[in-house]
């Protein structure tokens, strides 16, 4: 994960207001958006995992 003591941010995602409402809600008092959607990204990198390895288990194979 960045450390945003040491790096400065460098873009900026353009998102539909309800998408940031859903973000904001997700947000925990003191999070910065940064470690939220890096937590968001290792829940989804976990469940992509886990679905390959089920799917394998169950089918031989997987489709998305």
């Amino acid at each position: 994960m960045c450390n945003m003591a040491s790096a400065q941010p460098y873009k900026r995602i353009p998102l539909t207001p309800s998408t940031w409402e859903q973000l904001s809600l997700l947000k925990k008092p003191g999070e910065t958006f940064d470690h939220l959607i890096s937590d968001l990204i290792e829940e989804r990198q976990r469940q992509d995992i886990i679905r390959h390895v089920t799917c394998g288990r169950t089918w031989g194979l997987c489709l998305s």
